[in-house]
């Protein structure tokens, strides 16, 4: 089994994007997806472990009584922390820090993936 975990001094976040080409067909079809994939609605329906599991990027204090009641209804589970508990978070490194990572990483472990 798996339980949540952080550091005192803070753990790790990441946030996933949605890119939308600059040479898109469906450019306004592709925008209302994205606004849809950052509705309240959507963002419930992903954190629910039944579905995804994965937090909001949403900011609960900036919704409404409704829909921040959407998330204080989902049930996390006894493994899963609430988002109170997470502690600070600490942004991913830069991309151009890769390819030092995998080079340490190979010298030390034998491999990179």
């Amino acid at each position: 089994t798996v339980r949540s975990f952080v550091f005192s001094q803070g753990t790790l976040s990441n946030t996933h994007f949605v890119a939308i080409p600059f040479n898109a067909r469906a450019k306004a079809g592709a925008l209302v997806t994205a606004n849809f994939l950052l509705s309240p609605e959507a963002q419930a329906r992903k954190q629910n472990p039944d579905v995804w599991g994965d937090p909001t990027v949403l900011a609960m204090a900036k919704l409404d009584d409704a829909d921040r009641a959407r998330f204080e209804a989902l049930d996390l589970g006894v493994a899963t922390l609430p988002p109170e508990r997470l502690g600070p978070a600490i942004a991913e490194p830069h991309a151009s820090w890769m390819t030092r990572l995998e080079e340490e990483w190979t010298r030390r472990y034998g491999v990179a993936n």
